[in-house]
């Protein structure tokens, strides 16, 4: 199992040998060209997002995952998120990317061997994308392929 992070654009690839397994976006991507396409009640919800994964592979190597759909703009590949989160007596939704977003601190380490390749990512949950509030600690762990019955103990 392989984790190869690359520096310029932060986003960690696991790998089963050479196939792809899944992408994790630790830094913050943009809607780019895809605005272009997204119906103007929907615009706000095309911000730009970081910590999720895609794309997620299946066994045939077909991407599992979307990311930017059209309609739900917010909607992400596999996230973790709060619908509604309070602070300072205002509500916010971390899901639906409005006035609260998890964005990278800088802390991304990826780690490979025989068994299973990981990411650890440290995340701050920040208001209105300026002042912190949380601190999020984020671990994939991907293991290998094995046949039934076999065991990696």
């Amino acid at each position: 199992m392989r984790a190869r992070s690359n520096p310029d654009t932060w986003q960690v690839e696991i790998c089963e040998g050479n196939a792809p397994v899944l992408q994790y976006n630790y830094a913050t991507v943009e809607p780019g060209v895809v605005l272009a396409s997204i119906a103007e009640p929907n615009l706000k919800y095309a911000v730009p997002r970081s910590d999720y994964i895609h794309p997620l592979y299946g066994p045939q190597g077909e991407i599992l995952t979307k990311d930017w759909s059209k309609d739900h703009p917010h909607h992400r590949g596999i996230y973790w998120a709060w619908p509604e989160v309070d602070w300072r007596g205002q509500r916010g939704d971390l899901h639906a990317l409005q006035k609260v977003f998890a964005r990278p601190a800088g802390k991304c380490d990826a780690r490979s061997g025989p068994w299973f390749a990981e990411v650890q990512a440290e995340n701050i949950w920040r208001w209105e994308d300026v002042s912190p509030m949380m601190r999020e600690q984020a671990t994939i762990r991907v293991f290998r392929t094995m046949a039934v019955g076999e065991s990696s103990i």
